[in-house]
């Protein structure tokens, strides 16, 4: 299952002098060397699951490896998700019309956003929460909890990945959403942790 670099989208510096001058900021898309999707999953009403080379997934990291933290109006957190925007927009340009989503705090959550957008004007795009675990947002602030269940919502097939919370359950999700796309966008500065991973 490895994959190889396919694009790499404004690798460059966050802007944020004082509080963290040397992170980096990373976009890759990634597309996975050989493809195991057989055509046979279907969705309830027997719709095809879509294929994975129709598919896209993302990982980022959540906010406290994020400079700015909750701070959405950063202009660092602006900037990136206006990347995030520019690189959902690019995938779908190559084809891309399905696109799996963790829905952890943080770039997850700006992914989301970014695709849901995207499907306002492209209808045919298609956004799969895949969920760790039924507690994942549990332990979040109030309005973190809000936005998750707003956007769980709004994305066309949720995922439970494991019935219930386990020190693996999330890299059991992401393995899950690399296992069933063909192309990967990442928000990562290098540091370890569940991005890395």
């Amino acid at each position: 299952m490895k994959m190889q670099p396919l694009l790499l989208i404004n690798k460059g510096r966050y802007a944020c002098q004082r509080v963290c001058p040397c992170s980096l900021l990373y976009f890759m898309l990634y597309k996975k060397e050989q493809m195991f999707y057989n055509g046979k999953h279907e969705w309830g009403g027997g719709e095809r699951m879509p294929a994975r080379q129709e598919s896209c997934c993302f990982t980022g990291h959540r906010p406290a490896k994020l400079p700015w933290g909750y701070n959405e109006r950063d202009p660092r957190c602006v900037r990136l998700k206006e990347r995030i925007a520019d690189a959902v927009l690019l995938a779908y340009q190559e084809g891309y019309r399905h696109f799996l989503c963790g829905m952890a705090q943080g770039c997850d959550l700006y992914f989301c956003e970014a695709v849901l957008a995207l499907r306002e004007r492209y209808p045919e795009i298609t956004v799969e929460a895949a969920i760790p675990c039924p507690t994942q947002a549990d332990a979040w602030p109030e309005a973190q909890q809000q936005r998750y269940r707003e956007l769980t919502a709004r994305c066309d097939l949720e995922t439970m990945v494991s019935d219930a919370y386990s020190p693996a359950c999330m890299q059991r999700r992401d393995r899950y959403m690399v296992d069933h796309a063909m192309l990967l966008i990442a928000a990562f500065d290098g540091t370890a942790g569940g991005t890395r991973y």
